[in-house]
């Protein structure tokens, strides 16, 4: 039986899943959508982060490349966060 390596960053993965699941328990049911919807936007962050430098190999390069996917990523998750803000708000009982 092979154990995988406890990385720094699987750590954190894991430490973010486990912050949706208990934020999902303790938020009155108001705020439970945006703030799901925050929480899975930071996972969605750092997966698309270690996909630009890991598996692109970006990570000891100096291009210009790098921030501008990470820009691109935080925007997109900053549209997506918005919208389910705003639904929610609209849609509050």
């Amino acid at each position: 039986m092979t154990h995988l390596p406890l990385t720094r960053a699987l750590l954190l993965l894991l430490l973010l899943t486990c912050s949706v699941a208990a934020g999902s328990l303790m938020l009155p049911n108001s705020a439970r959508l945006p703030a799901l919807a925050v929480f899975a936007a930071l996972i969605a962050c750092m997966k698309a982060r270690l996909v630009v430098l890991d598996f692109i190999g970006l990570r000891s390069s100096n291009s210009p490349l790098r921030p501008a996917l990470m820009i691109w990523v935080a925007t997109i998750l900053l549209v997506a966060v918005a919208r389910v803000a705003a639904i929610a708000f609209v849609f509050a009982n």
